[in-house]
């Protein structure tokens, strides 16, 4: 009869340590399944927020919530005629690059902290203010002159931002403008000669 009352006795012990591990386990599993897949709660904002501008764009720096498993970091913003435009950045890096604007004004960029559940921070709105676009640089640099039978062309790309020049001209039989010759530029300059013109076509600012 003894016998049983300590076996008894014992077992009730190892029930009372498994609870006891298991309760102390709880914030450890937690924290683990938080990095797995990412906490539900929502994660906190971005901080120490530092911005640069550039031609056309802006470098966002900031610091990640330490208390969080970030997974990226999102940026929305508007730029050319209300088109909205959104930017990630990975968790292992703490800068983020928004481009595209298509003049020398004040945007407003949202940024989100985003964990691996799907979870966003409240947002965190900054302003921009982005230098002369390089599509601008390069149309105040061109220069078009009349070629035997042609016109010739020359601008220049002093970035190597990419970008596309197009010529076009207003075809009198059909009544539109049409795309007379294209050309992708990466490198600093570009010069070309496109025949077939009985006149001098007016130049128009290139659009994005």
């Amino acid at each position: 009869m003894k016998r049983r009352n300590i076996s008894f006795f014992v077992r009730g012990w190892h029930i009372l340590i498994c609870m006891s591990l298991i309760s102390s386990c709880k914030p450890y599993l937690k924290k683990v399944k938080d990095t797995l897949i990412g906490g539900t709660d929502r994660p906190d904002t971005i901080s120490n927020i530092k911005i640069t501008n550039f031609n056309g764009g802006a470098r966002i720096s900031y610091m990640l919530p330490q208390n969080d498993s970030i997974n990226y970091v999102l940026a929305k913003y508007t730029i050319n005629d209300g088109a909205v435009r959104e930017t990630r950045s990975g968790s292992f890096k703490n800068t983020i690059a928004v481009e595209g604007f298509s003049q020398s004004r004040d945007y407003v960029v949202t940024l989100y902290a985003i964990n691996a559940a799907g979870s966003s921070s409240a947002p965190v709105i900054v302003h921009v203010h982005p230098y002369v676009p390089p599509y601008l640089l390069s149309a105040a640099s061109i220069k078009v002159n009349p070629d035997f039978g042609g016109i010739n062309v020359q601008l220049f790309n002093k970035l190597k931002k990419p970008m596309t020049v197009m010529l076009t001209s207003f075809d009198s039989i059909s009544g539109m403008t049409e795309i007379r010759d294209q050309h992708y530029l990466t490198n600093e300059y570009l010069g070309l000669i496109n025949w077939g013109y009985t006149w001098l076509m007016d130049m128009e600012t290139p659009h994005l």
